[in-house]
């Protein structure tokens, strides 16, 4: 059902869009339903030109944080663990070049893994009983390109569009 509303809106969008209804500014950004339900993984086919989500209002008594229990990932919006909502997808860089990077904080001290200047980087999955919480937990600095981790977070994250010079 999910997946049937979600091409519903998506179609009503494109045909709208075609007539022009909306601009082509408006068309640069959608709104989608996608639902974790009974607290499982589950994907909502958004198209690969779509590279950022933003929750637009959650409906669920789950939270939704971003990279923990929503993201984005190959044209396919993802949620976990009970988090439902309306989502704000947009067109970004394609994510052709993205790699997966493990970075692991050990003994719940620091580390700093190298992924590249200016890249775009998120949460992909969380390896670590630790909570893994932007800005807390984990961050980016992306004028020096450390990805950082603390506390015992251990996870892999989605890397893209990088400097590419990888250390």
């Amino acid at each position: 059902m999910t997946n049937y509303v979600n091409r519903l809106i998506f179609g009503v969008s494109f045909a709208l869009c075609s007539f022009g209804i909306f601009s082509q500014a408006a068309f640069a950004e959608e709104q989608i339903l996608c639902e974790s339900t009974d607290g499982g993984y589950q994907t909502c086919y958004v198209g690969r030109e779509f590279t950022k989500v933003k929750l637009v209002d959650r409906l669920s008594f789950a939270a939704c944080i971003p990279g923990q229990t929503f993201g984005i990932f190959a044209g396919e919006v993802w949620v976990d663990q009970g988090c439902r909502g309306i989502f704000e997808v947009k067109r970004g860089r394609q994510r052709d070049d993205a790699r997966l990077q493990r970075c692991e904080s050990e003994n719940y001290g620091p580390k700093s893994c190298y992924v590249g200047r200016n890249a775009d980087v998120a949460l992909w999955m969380q390896l670590s009983d630790s909570p893994c919480s932007y800005g807390y937990t984990w961050g980016y600095d992306p004028r020096h390109g450390h990805l950082w981790v603390d506390r015992g977070c251990r996870a892999d994250f989605v890397i893209h569009g990088f400097d590419r010079v990888i250390r």
